[in-house]
């Protein structure tokens, strides 16, 4: 191989290294900016129903890091009867119908109601009432507590 085949060579392994490196930067930049915009999206809005949030779901974190595997039908079990433990707890605290949550959340917003739901929004108790208007789907987060719309998402 000549001095000047070599020297090409190494200029293309270096402009590879380069690029590997300027990819991993730009990844490791993305994955900090969605952490960011999610850290933002939680903090748009608080209501008047503080809950705390399901330690269910962080001990299930907990178990997977731990490498522990549970049979998928006695998760899913597990989920259907966490899920109905959760929704008529949540629904004992709401101040407000799901039918108020709807009518809240159409006279902010027009459009055809897909769903609506009771959840715990990062330990906010909201209704989430999607619509689905003339440029796409709206979670439209109204108050459990007082009715009013705290937060339109706009997908």
């Amino acid at each position: 191989m000549t001095r000047f085949k070599f020297r090409q060579l190494l200029v293309v392994a270096f402009a590879c290294v380069l690029a590997f490196g300027a990819f991993a930067v730009s990844a490791k930049a993305a994955e900090k900016n969605k952490q960011k915009q999610e850290k933002q999206q939680k903090a748009r809005y608080h209501s008047s129903i503080q809950v705390p949030n399901d330690e269910r779901e962080e001990s299930g974190e907990e178990r997977e890091e731990q490498g522990k595997q549970e049979s998928e039908e006695q998760g899913m079990k597990e989920s259907g009867e966490d899920e109905a433990a959760d929704t008529a707890r949540y629904q004992s605290l709401a101040k407000i119908t799901k039918e108020q949550a709807i009518k809240s959340a159409k006279a902010r917003l027009a459009g055809k109601l897909l769903n609506a739901s009771l959840d715990n929004e990062d330990g906010n108790l909201v209704y989430s009432v999607e619509i689905r208007t003339k440029s796409g789907v709206a979670d439209v987060k109204v108050d459990a507590g007082n009715g009013k719309v705290l937060f339109i998402d706009r997908n």
